[in-house]
């Protein structure tokens, strides 16, 4: 789908459990004009629905119809990622299903974000009314940390119910760091400066590790 940052505009954090689940103490809205006439707060109200083990994420918008939004998935521990898209229509969007290589996710709680892309990557009669790095809406959550664009993000916390046991985990993190491994191999094995290089491998692996939890 996307790599590097995602900006979404947002009104309310997303619900965090499964199915049909929507954020606590609210009552979900149409969405407003999505034809800016000056800086407004942006809304994105984002909820879960579906099988829980395949959640599909809906919600509504302010942002224009045509506008790109992301969905992201992901659980570090198992060094898991999957992502989708979804274009806004009506002031409405819906991802298709989030799945595990197209079945169930594993049981166990993942990160969920929601976002749009970098303004500039937006289809050319959407940036004309969102603004060069959305300047056209306003929020807590547009941001730009890394001074790549502004992005407007949600997050949460989303619970597959059940629990993996230990054994599973380790069997999954074994699996998915030797897939990693293949594949830093190959990139490392691409750059052409020596000193990089020689220190490429050692370094990315020891990052995977970390950010897995293995020792």
């Amino acid at each position: 789908m996307r790599v590097g940052l995602l900006i979404i505009v947002a009104a309310a954090p997303l619900a965090s459990c499964g199915s049909g689940s929507t954020p606590s103490g609210e009552t979900q809205t149409e969405p407003r004009s999505a034809v800016p006439t000056g800086p407004q707060k942006a809304v994105l109200e984002a909820h879960t629905v579906g099988d829980p083990t395949r959640p599909e994420v809906v919600g509504i918008t302010n942002l224009p119809d045509g506008a790109s939004l992301g969905v992201t998935l992901s659980r570090t521990q198992i060094g898991f990622t999957t992502d989708a898209d979804a274009t806004v229509s009506g002031g409405r969007f819906h991802f298709p299903p989030l799945t595990k290589d197209g079945g169930p996710l594993p049981p166990g709680s993942y990160r969920l974000d929601v976002s749009t892309p970098m303004a500039r990557f937006q289809p050319p009669d959407v940036l004309a009314l969102v603004g060069n790095e959305y300047s056209n809406y306003t929020g807590p959550r547009r941001m730009d940390p890394y001074g790549f664009g502004h992005t407007i993000e949600v997050e949460t916390t989303y619970k597959v119910p059940g629990e993996m046991s230990a054994d599973a985990v380790r069997k999954e993190q074994q699996r998915r760091y030797a897939e990693l491994g293949q594949w830093a191999r190959k990139s490392c094995a691409e750059i052409e400066t020596p000193s990089i290089r020689a220190s490429c491998l050692a370094e990315t692996m020891k990052g995977v590790r970390d950010t897995m939890g293995i020792k």
